[in-house]
């Protein structure tokens, strides 16, 4: 959790969104610990649209796979599967723009590995 607030104060001024996406998915986090699953895939709901509209891909994959865990605690393996896959789509277009190939493969492991149940961060780069 210490990172997620961590890169909530390190966002710029002129990266709101980036910013909001990351509240979001605190947020929903912390709904989806206290088992407020409602609340926590309304805020993940809300994040993904605004991600969407506006291009920010890498809270995109993480509220993805935020949403997969969400869904794989309420025995929705279906639905956590689906946005697993939708996670992995948008890691593939964003590996996609990295030229170095050790670093493309490095962020994609890590990539799976947190789409795959491992602790998410909303640090990008991270």
């Amino acid at each position: 959790m210490t990172e997620l607030f961590q890169s909530i104060e390190s966002a710029s001024p002129d990266q709101p969104v980036a910013a909001g996406c990351r509240l979001f998915l605190l947020r929903g986090m912390i709904y989806a610990g206290l088992g407020r699953a409602d609340d926590a895939r309304s805020d993940y709901e809300i994040a993904i649209a605004e991600a969407k509209e506006f291009g920010e891909r890498p809270s995109l994959w993480r509220l993805h796979a935020a949403m997969a865990r969400l869904f794989e605690a309420q025995g929705n393996t279906s639905e956590a599967e689906a946005q697993r896959a939708l996670g992995r789509q948008v890691v593939s277009d964003l590996a996609a723009d990295v030229p170095e190939a050790e670093l493309r493969a490095a962020f994609v492991r890590e990539a799976e590995r947190r789409l795959s149940g491992a602790p998410i961060s909303v640090t990008p780069g991270s």
